[in-house]
């Protein structure tokens, strides 16, 4: 669902080179429209891929440089998953799919309705 913001500006236009009384000036006004991308975008990355990387390599930032937080990685990386605690709450945060992506992108599994289109795919060929 697209989120509409609107802004509307007023400007005040003098109809001659000389000094107009402010009751006889004319008012113009414009709205500006602009749209904001989607709230939850969906990630590319698989959330099968970034969980089974985090439960046997999570301790050492393996998910992170999978998704793309380079710098969380080196962190998690020299501080042993910030000593244990955030790999255990990574691991939660992707299995109930609020674990983000480099981008800010949710990671999301495969869908019934992506698991079924990939069924027919199968069976059709």
């Amino acid at each position: 669902m697209l989120e509409i913001h609107t802004e509307t500006l007023e400007r005040n236009f003098n109809m001659s080179q000389q000094q107009i009384a402010p009751e006889q000036s004319n008012t113009v006004r414009v709205e500006v429209v602009t749209v904001a991308p989607p709230e939850n975008p969906i990630s590319r990355k698989s959330k099968l891929v970034t969980l089974l990387l985090c439960i046997f390599g999570g301790v050492l930032g393996f998910h992170k440089f999978y998704v793309g937080k380079v710098g969380i990685g080196i962190l998690y990386l020299l501080t042993g998953g910030l000593l244990g605690m955030g790999w255990i709450v990574d691991i939660i945060l992707i299995c109930f799919g609020a674990f983000k992506d480099g981008d800010g992108k949710r990671i999301k599994g495969m869908t019934s309705k992506a698991i079924n289109k990939a069924k027919m795919n199968k069976t059709s060929q």
